[in-house]
């Protein structure tokens, strides 16, 4: 039987990466300097709803001074973002294994936009007039085709992103769409929505 030592064997595995751990809205965020990628060696199922968006990672516990938990990040060396599904403490081993999946791929979020806020000041008659300023720039979302009342749907899954009503959203091909109503995720594995009328000029 082979024995595991976390503290020794790490040092002798090839696949090893860093990794930053980070939860969302939290401000808390950690590097893991060497974790192991287990996707390969699990052989996860490519038939399944995420496929290659699925991810599994071994490290020490050591790295960390938070237990990890769904919904948590891990960024990895090529700098995607995975979110925890769910976490196993070995604690012979002193590690954690966590099983993550790429919501920009699960979610098919393929389409980018850029978030405008308003500034708001009065034109000669008093009016209220806005003037738009870049706030967040390439957020991944899909963008649904047009409802029969004309709004369009927008999905994202940026916990830390929230819109807000006359918030315009522009695409890398000058679509331009102004937010009517904003939906949060209630959970880690949904997307948030907002939902948007087409501005033509």
């Amino acid at each position: 039987m082979i024995s595991f030592s976390p503290d020794e064997d790490f040092l002798i595995f090839d696949r090893k990466e860093a990794l930053t751990w980070a939860r969302p809205l939290s401000g808390f965020s950690a590097s893991i300097e060497e974790a192991l990628r287990l996707s390969c060696l699990d052989q996860i199922s490519k038939t399944s709803p995420e496929g290659v968006a699925e991810g599994i990672w071994v490290f020490p516990k050591k790295f960390l001074m938070e237990i990890p938990i769904p919904g948590d990040w891990l960024v990895d060396s090529s700098g995607i973002r995975w979110t925890i599904s769910e976490v196993r403490d070995f604690s012979i081993r002193n590690c954690w294994k966590c099983f993550a999946v790429n919501l920009l791929k699960h979610f098919c979020l393929c389409d980018v936009l850029d978030v405008y806020r308003p500034q708001w000041s009065l034109d000669e008659s008093g009016v209220p007039v806005a003037s738009y300023r870049l706030s967040r720039p390439g957020i991944p979302v899909r963008i649904l085709p047009p409802g029969t009342n004309g709004e369009v749907e927008i999905r994202f899954s940026d916990p830390e992103l929230a819109l807000f009503q006359y918030d315009r959203l522009e695409t890398p091909t000058n679509r331009v769409f102004q937010v009517i109503e904003f939906r949060s995720a209630s959970a880690w594995n949904e997307v948030s929505k907002v939902f948007c009328q087409e501005v033509y000029s």
